[in-house]
């Protein structure tokens, strides 16, 4: 056991009450602010005392309701790692089958599956997949605050392994870029791919920098991109007839909305009566 002096255990009493009397205090100001927005909301629709009366009582009713997120198709569980359970809708084990790769930020993967009428789980089903799995994230532990790009790479190959590929990828939000990376690591194991089924004109340009730095970095002749009007199913088809461009995609990009962005024109008035602006950027969610 490790014996720690008075004075120490003073400093951390200290230090604790400073922590719960700056949260309690940022709970406060928040609160107030957001009271004071709906306040101004409000006021701006004309709500009366009744309205108010009634989104109170609403509000209270849902906040005495709350509940875990949940799944509202049945499913059952197919595999299950420290980073992802792989969770498979639908009874039928012979077709395409397609997986989706939820958002893993700020929400439960269930959200894929919200209810029966916000479900893109039902909505596959319905258009005819017989087998659609979901990947449902799970929250980091002190086994997993490490794992990187690669391990959920990792997750996502054992899952279409265990599937039986190839899959249809259907990547959302954070999930998107997963499926998109791993699509271009791995093509074999991705039946189709966005140029081949979406629909009206399409165009791809890829870019020799990574997710990030592609889009941070300004033009300049140290960047390079690719090029090819056609859009063959095979990836390594449409790189080899690729025409190779010095220069940063950004401005290829800002050539192509040009001539669909239409004339230039004054922007706007920002928000309506019923919607006013609340602030000046940078807003109050930043704090310095």
């Amino acid at each position: 056991m490790t014996s720690i002096s008075l004075h120490e255990s003073a400093l951390a009493a200290t230090s604790v009450a400073r922590r719960t009397y700056t949260s309690w205090l940022t709970t406060w100001r928040e609160t107030s602010e957001i009271a004071a927005r709906y306040w101004t909301g409000a006021t701006a629709r004309g709500a009366t005392p009744l309205d108010v009366a009634a989104e109170g009582a609403r509000w209270a009713r849902l906040l005495a309701n709350r509940r875990p997120p949940d799944w509202s198709t049945p499913n059952d569980v197919a595999a299950a790692t420290p980073l992802a359970v792989l969770r498979r809708f639908g009874s039928a084990r012979r077709g395409r089958p397609v997986l989706v790769l939820p958002p893993q930020a700020g929400h439960h993967s269930c959200i894929v599956d919200y209810s029966p009428g916000q479900s893109q789980v039902r909505t596959a089903l319905a258009a005819g997949y017989r087998q659609v799995h979901v990947l449902e994230w799970l929250g980091a532990t002190d086994e997993t605050k490490d794992a990187s790009i690669e391990d959920y790479l990792g997750v996502i190959m054992e899952s279409i392994e265990r599937i039986g590929g190839p899959v249809d990828l259907v990547g959302n939000c954070q999930g998107g870029w997963l499926a998109t990376i791993y699509a271009a690591l791995h093509p074999g194991d991705v039946a189709t791919r966005t140029t081949q089924i979406a629909g009206g004109p399409k165009r791809f340009v890829l870019t020799s920098s990574g997710h990030i730095a592609g889009i941070v970095n300004p033009p300049g002749p140290k960047r390079k991109h690719w090029v090819n009007e056609a859009l063959p199913a095979d990836p390594d088809e449409w790189l080899g007839a690729a025409t190779e461009v010095t220069g940063s995609w950004w401005e290829d990009w800002a050539r192509w909305a040009a001539e669909r962005g239409g004339a230039q024109r004054k922007p706007p008035e920002m928000g309506s009566q019923a919607h006013p602006p609340l602030e000046d950027a940078p807003g109050t969610y930043v704090r310095t």
